[in-house]
């Protein structure tokens, strides 16, 4: 959860939204200080309110972008895990490719507010990013999306999503970068939810990842133009260098190595 999402309540009863959580929580606010580092949870009413506006369109554009630039063609009946969910926003997108998506946060008024959207194909459970449990039955892709950096225990993090995944299976990190401009200005200014954060650099992310596999990123710099034609093939093909985007918010791919 790094940019602004929206809300809503209630609880679908689907039969995607009636599997078991992943795990219980103890006491939501104890959790908030020993793990999170900005409680979002009274910003569930207005939080994807941000995605209406102007800006919020155009960096949600080159995200969605960046995702689909990364993100290899899903298989059939494929199982996502996104991890800090909050309101659901990318669990929607990820259930729109064609994912079966179970998103969890570890903000109660947050997942209230993802299950009041009664996506298809979609569930939303409580947990908490550093205590994921171990699963039986792996998902193909663990996603943490603007999460990881409001999470005091990052390796942590990482370390329980992998656990979740299958064999074959990818982790996928979209951040809000350290080195954009538009970031350290935000920070600067102690504007929140971003002063709050420990936002991290493409170096830091890579770092973070490489020990789960071999590490793509994907840059969503809002402040170009939409690739097209020759450019959009070649930034496809790109492996970009862990150190050299500044675009307000990269998305890494951590590809798990098979044993043969």
């Amino acid at each position: 959860m790094g940019h602004y999402r929206t809300t809503h309540t209630g609880s679908s009863d689907s039969p995607s939204n009636r599997h078991q959580p992943l795990t219980q929580l103890g006491d939501p606010d104890d959790l908030h200080a020993a793990h999170s580092l900005y409680n979002f949870g009274p910003m569930a009413a207005t939080y994807d309110q941000w995605y209406a506006t102007a800006e919020g369109k155009r960096h949600d554009d080159a995200q969605r972008a960046a995702l689909r630039r990364l993100l290899p063609p899903m298989k059939p009946g494929a199982r996502l895990l996104e991890v800090g969910c909050g309101t659901g926003h990318w669990s929607r997108i990820f259930a729109g490719l064609g994912y079966e998506v179970t998103g969890v946060d570890i903000s109660p008024e947050m997942i209230l507010t993802a299950r009041s959207y009664h996506t298809p194909n979609c569930q939303f459970e409580l947990a908490d990013a550093c205590r994921l449990p171990s699963v039986v039955r792996k998902y193909n892709v663990v996603a943490a999306m603007a999460t990881l950096e409001f999470i005091d225990d990052q390796p942590g993090a990482i370390a329980g999503m992998a656990r979740c995944r299958a064999d074959d299976g990818i982790l996928l990190v979209g951040t809000l970068n350290e080195r954009a401009p538009l970031n350290r200005d935000r920070v600067a200014k102690g504007i929140q939810p971003y002063a709050s954060g420990h936002l991290l650099t493409p170096a830091a992310l890579y770092s973070l990842l490489r020990p789960y596999g071999q590490v793509s990123f994907a840059e969503a710099d809002s402040s170009a133009p939409s690739a097209s034609g020759l450019l959009a093939r070649i930034r496809k093909s790109i492996r970009l260098h862990a150190e050299h985007s500044s675009a307000p918010f990269i998305i890494a791919m951590a590809q798990h190595r098979t044993r043969r």
